[in-house]
């Protein structure tokens, strides 16, 4: 048995769970992958989901489409990872356009939130916004990692070319790129230099990319720097997981991906935060 941990999902209240899917995956062309149209994007559904497959813990998270929204989003992500427990691990919403960043983030870390999310495309900004310099600063030096949603071959906010120039000015901030870097932007992404704080995630990858192409990032990089994510509820972390297991790795780069990197990035389980060792190539 590996421990499993989803480094990549979102979870929403429930009264606005489906209209929330809805816009998501209409908004990625994507309405006939919805995991469960019935309560897909509801924490109750995700604490079934997690008995089910064996997910000992699930990164979770919500965008936020204008800078007002932020503090609702992250009381209702904070309360949400109160009552799970371990079972969540909770990442704060922000946005460029919000006042005074580093504080907000402050708050988030000391309410027990482990990290912040943005998502460019959606929330309309560039990842390599000014704006958002304060951010990459704050957890460059107070290790709160970033999972930034990139690429979207239809849009240029989350782009590889973006990340790189992030990644060139703030190489120790610990970065998730969502996606292997960029959402159908691959062949641009696999190309990235390799950086300090530098991380990926496999959600709303494995669908799309046949196994030598996956492959061919992680020894690019080093499996070291990946973490299993489902992008629930956009996706079934059931088929996610089937996905990735299909790979044929060996148990070593599994017991890695599925949840050993995590621990790491995050010095969950008494470990101390660690980035990924070096690789160049």
């Amino acid at each position: 048995m590996y421990r499993i941990i989803d480094a990549h999902t979102h979870i929403y209240p429930d009264k606005i769970a489906q209209k929330a899917l809805r816009q998501i995956a209409t908004f990625y062309r994507m309405d006939d992958r919805i995991a469960q149209p019935g309560e897909a994007g509801t924490v109750g559904y995700l604490l079934r989901l997690q008995e089910e497959l064996g997910i000992e813990r699930s990164l979770v998270c919500s965008a936020a489409y204008e800078p007002r929204l932020v503090p609702a989003l992250n009381r209702f992500l904070t309360e949400s990872c109160k009552a799970a427990g371990e079972r969540f691990w909770g990442f704060c919403a922000i946005h460029a356009g919000c006042k005074d960043i580093p504080a907000i983030l402050a708050q988030c870390q000391k309410d027990g939130l482990h990290g912040v999310k943005i998502h460019p495309d959606y929330q309309k900004f560039n990842m390599d916004d000014p704006r958002l310099d304060p951010l990459y600063e704050y957890c460059t030096g107070h290790h709160f990692p970033v999972l930034i949603h990139c690429g979207d071959e239809r849009l240029d906010h989350s782009s590889p070319a973006r990340l790189q120039r992030v990644l060139d000015r703030f190489p120790r901030c610990p970065i998730i790129a969502a996606h292997l870097g960029g959402y159908r932007r691959w062949d641009e992404s696999i190309m990235l230099r390799p950086s300090e704080g530098l991380c990926f995630d496999t959600s709303s990858a494995l669908f799309a990319l046949p196994r030598e192409r996956v492959i061919a990032f992680f020894e690019r990089f080093g499996y070291e720097r990946f973490l299993f994510g489902s992008d629930y509820p956009l996706f079934d972390p059931r088929e996610e997981l089937r996905r990735f297991l299909a790979l044929g790795l060996s148990e070593g780069q599994n017991r890695l991906i599925l949840g050993e990197n995590f621990l790491r990035l995050f010095g969950a389980g008494g470990q101390n935060p660690q980035p990924a060792p070096a690789r160049i190539g």
